[in-house]
């Protein structure tokens, strides 16, 4: 991310600039320094004097025992390795704050280790401080000793991907709140935590602790950015600002004509000694810090009366004018970037038939217009999406099933309403699409079936809305479509319309755990021609996850134990 972009995405959404601490790229080291990208390298040197480091610009320091961190030959990213470790400035006082690490973990901790990205804590034993890393599991963790000195650990439910990942931990008096940035499929998932326990401390790190022992480590793996603030900010907020990590502009808005009110000023009374107030009169520059080496300086202000010319405007009644009114942009994003985010992986959340045979998509840029729910509406009895599409076309799928818009629904405004009896527990997915859906009637067992007429070509084939698998039941050239009936039953063929041709394509027998060569962006599954749905049919994973597994396990539903008497009710 680039720190004007930051500045850029601040300003578009009137947030406070002025809470922010420090962005580091890793873009632009120096020996063991790490400077901060909110201000050019120039200005961490006071007076252009390079041995002179400006401390107040927060640099960070390279204080493991090793360098990686700062050695700037990793393309951009900071590589850690365990004993690689960042000190920022001399410390950090803030009672809240937020803090964004866009990292790259090799592999995850085993057994009870903990790999620690962020810390207050000179050790896992300090009495104040808090240290956020990665457990065992793959999950973003916070702990800290409590006032009755013991450990207090709360972990995030959701799962990392084994690729890239983003996440936020903000703090806001007495609650934390742990936010995984899902970029590709727009979700942010947000926990929060009681820690009223927690005392604060300055002694902040990046990549471990100075002094770490039993199951706690440093982090091993690449680090692509890291954002801190003085601020903890919500979950709303959160969300905007890890947008920005994805974006390579901001383009510019523009302005608008209206009509504005004030009060009329009728005269001005002129002070040219004016008394303005006080404040720093002047600077000089006092070391306060040399670690590991690196001179830390501040420059300490010297106080006194400031004056200037003052205005005093006298008004008088109300009067208009016109004005501008400033309308915001929108972001460019840089989807290969964000695609190295996604994952791989998929297990199957039922068992599955193993004779079955799947069909995936994955497209090559995520898209808000996919694998969107149908929501039942009891009012009308029929089912509604997202407002703001009316007039755009859908495909249409219940229960895995694709329905034919026209005969089968009607989409108005906002509200889907079947021309057949659904059930309100039905799954309903639906996208948008550009195109019309075509349908004719075929009696089947008549062999090839060879379609010439353009409306039928850019277009998945199904079978009373059923999918057939394209490369094997269907084929399709630039000018006809070839279906293979001679096996397939009578019934009303759909032709319905593909968000894009551009994609990655797999098919063949369902497992309950499959890996995949390309990463899911926005994929679609198909199990024996219907539409599965993720987090009801499927659940994405990453290569090191603790689900991945071929087995798949049903609950235990027999009663056991209900607390009459002892041990097995004996």
């Amino acid at each position: 991310m680039d720190s004007g972009i930051l500045i850029k995405t601040f300003q578009k959404n009137f947030f406070n600039t002025g809470n922010l601490i420090s962005y580091y790229s890793f873009s632009n080291p120096s020996g063991k320094i790490l400077f901060n990208n909110l201000y050019t390298t120039g200005d961490h040197f006071i007076e252009g004097d390079s041995s002179k480091i400006n401390l107040e610009l927060h640099p960070a320091i390279s204080v493991g025992s090793t360098n990686n961190a700062t050695a700037g030959v990793y393309g951009g990213s900071g590589y850690f390795n365990y004993s690689d470790l960042l000190q920022i400035g001399t410390g950090l006082s803030l009672t809240d704050w937020s803090v964004f690490v866009n990292f790259l973990q090799q592999t995850p901790p085993s057994g009870r280790e903990a790999s620690v990205l962020v810390s207050s804590m000179d050790s896992p034993g300090s009495q104040s401080g808090f240290n956020i890393g990665l457990n065992a599991s793959n999950r973003v963790y916070l702990d800290f000793i409590n006032g009755n000195g013991a450990r207090e650990t709360h972990t995030h439910s959701a799962e990392l991907s084994n690729f890239n990942n983003l996440i936020s931990v903000s703090k806001n008096s007495e609650q934390i709140q742990i936010i995984y940035h899902d970029f590709i499929d727009d979700d942010s998932k947000l926990e929060t935590f009681d820690v009223s326990g927690m005392k604060n401390a300055d002694a902040w790190k990046i990549g471990g602790m100075q002094t770490p022992y039993e199951n706690y480590t440093g982090f091993s793996g690449y680090i692509d950015d890291i954002l801190i603030s003085s601020e903890g900010y919500n979950g709303s907020v959160a969300s905007i600002i890890s947008d920005s990590f994805f974006m390579t502009g901001v383009e510019s808005g523009h302005s608008q004509e209206i009509i504005v009110y004030s009060n009329e000023t009728t005269g001005t009374e002129f002070n040219l000694t004016g008394v303005t107030g006080t404040g720093v009169t002047g600077y000089v520059d006092v070391l306060v810090d040399t670690v590991n080496g690196v001179p830390l300086y501040q420059k300490s202000g010297v106080e006194g009366e400031l004056t200037g010319f003052t205005i005093s405007y006298l008004t008088g009644g109300l009067t208009s004018g016109t004005g501008t009114s400033f309308i915001n942009g929108h972001n460019l994003v840089d989807y290969n970037y964000s695609n190295k985010f996604a994952d791989n992986c998929i297990i199957f959340d039922k068992d599955i038939n193993l004779t079955s045979t799947y069909e995936i998509y994955s497209y090559n840029q995520r898209t808000d217009l996919l694998n969107k729910d149908l929501m039942y509406n009891f009012g009308d009895n029929d089912f509604i999406t997202e407002t703001g599409h009316s007039g755009e076309n859908l495909n249409v799928y219940m229960d895995g099933r694709a329905i034919y818009s026209g005969s089968g629904f009607t989409f108005n405004d906002f509200e889907v309403d079947f021309a057949h009896e659904v059930v309100s527990s039905g799954t309903g997915i639906y996208n948008f699409i550009t195109g019309n859906q075509v349908a004719t009637s075929f009696t089947g067992s008549v062999g090839t079936i060879s379609l010439t007429n353009s409306k039928y070509f850019n277009k998945d084939v199904y079978l009373d809305g059923v999918k057939l698998v394209s490369g094997s039941v269907w084929s399709g050239t630039p000018s006809s479509i070839q279906i293979d009936a001679s096996s397939l039953s009578s019934g009303t063929y759909f032709f319905l319309p593909r968000h894009s041709h551009s994609v990655n394509r797999a098919t063949g027998n369902v497992s309950q755990f499959i890996k995949f060569d390309f990463k899911l962006v926005n994929e679609q599954l198909w199990v024996n021609g219907f539409k599965q749905k993720e987090g009801a049919d499927y659940t994405k994973t990453s290569t090191h996850s603790l689900l991945n597994s071929n087995k798949y396990l049903t609950g235990f539903t027999d009663l056991i134990f209900n607390n009459e008497t002892g041990f097995f009710n004996v």
